[in-house]
């Protein structure tokens, strides 16, 4: 069946980034369908170095990266988190129960951030729209 006969009205192709793909995309999609249920989202997981070329060449409407893009685009940081470092404490192997092995290591430097870009190439009549969805997901 067409999508448009489905009651779809618009289509947007959006590129995303496997870490953001597999964490707070599908949160961003339900938010974004449920501010524009009549578009039908057209998703394309692509390396973040990548994504901003191709939204440059128009491969893509909007673009979700990790990674700043060289071109210009019109680009929203969508937020910037701090970077934290999880891995085994040192220990000595007498005193470590079950289970405490792996713990969070605090936050080591306020500077490190990782900041989740939006891009797109032109004004985008949608863009507004997923950047509020992007946003209100991001703020929780």
């Amino acid at each position: 069946m067409n999508a448009f006969q489905a009651g779809y009205s618009q289509k947007v192709s959006l590129g995303v980034a496997p870490q953001i793909a597999n964490s707070t995309h599908p949160l961003i999609i339900q938010r974004f369908k449920q501010l524009q249920p009549d578009v039908i989202t057209q998703i394309e997981i692509l390396p973040s170095n990548e994504i901003g070329e191709a939204v440059f060449r128009q491969q893509i409407d909007i673009g979700l990266s990790k990674v700043p893009s060289p071109r210009e685009l019109l680009t929203t940081v969508i937020a910037n988190e701090p970077v934290m470092i999880v891995g085994p404490q040192p220990f000595i192997a007498e005193e470590v129960e079950k289970g405490e092995l792996f713990a969070q290591i605090p936050q080591i430097d306020d500077d490190i951030r990782s900041a989740t870009f939006v891009y797109t190439k032109y004004v985008h009549p949608l863009f507004d729209q997923f950047i509020q969805a992007c946003v209100t997901i991001y703020k929780k």
